[in-house]
């Protein structure tokens, strides 16, 4: 199986290719998103798109270049890496790769980092208790962040509906999740933003 990473910067790229070594993948991060790797032992690619704090013109032609050489590749799994404090164009990014891979793609958005104290309740993003907007990360100062909820923020930057799934549907269970989702998608939405505060919860929506 192939595991495609568009990441917007270095750092989480990285850090996610770590996490994908350890659970047995031969990984390769690329800094220039135009390539891919020719090795066939290579089965995860991490593409640094470097688009976190560039204008969104660039960061859209950028991903869209990535998602579709990810295409190429024959990639089985395409993941999004964003920054767990919503820095950054999200939604513009996510709108791209949607649009790379059909009107039947959907992306589920999951900031929620429960081990560095990172976690969505009720939409909000919360880090150790306090909202996102309300940390350091909004005093940024090039991409401050002004809205701790994030189907709102998302939904700003996106030309997708968007919706959330609240945390009662996510303690109750997959198939409560999964009948959540699928209502939401046979409505309208394209882009879904769980509730999650541990991570327990996160693989119950990934299954």
């Amino acid at each position: 199986m192939k595991i495609g990473v568009i990441a917007d910067d270095l750092t989480g790229g990285n850090g996610t290719g770590v996490k994908l070594t350890k659970l047995g993948y031969n990984v390769a991060t690329m800094v220039f998103y135009e390539n891919l790797p020719s090795s066939e032992e290579i089965n995860g690619v991490i593409i640094d798109t470097d688009s976190r704090y560039i204008k969104k013109a660039v960061a859209r032609r950028r991903v869209k270049t990535a998602a579709a050489n990810l295409k190429k590749w024959d990639t089985d799994i395409l993941c999004k890496r964003i920054d767990s404090t919503v820095r950054g164009n999200i939604g513009v990014e996510l709108d791209s790769i949607l649009h790379e891979l059909g009107e039947e793609s959907i992306a589920i958005v999951i900031p929620a980092y429960p081990d560095s104290g990172r976690i969505v309740s009720g939409g909000y993003l919360l880090i150790h208790g306090v909202p996102v907007q309300l940390s350091d990360v909004g005093k940024d100062p090039v991409k401050p962040v002004t809205e701790s909820h994030i189907p709102k923020l998302v939904q700003k930057q996106s030309n997708h509906q968007v919706a959330g799934i609240d945390l009662e549907t996510i303690l109750a269970g997959k198939e409560m999740i999964e009948a959540d989702m699928l209502q939401k998608i046979e409505k309208g939405a394209r882009i879904l933003v769980p509730d999650a505060i541990t991570n327990e919860n996160i693989e119950s929506i990934a299954c």
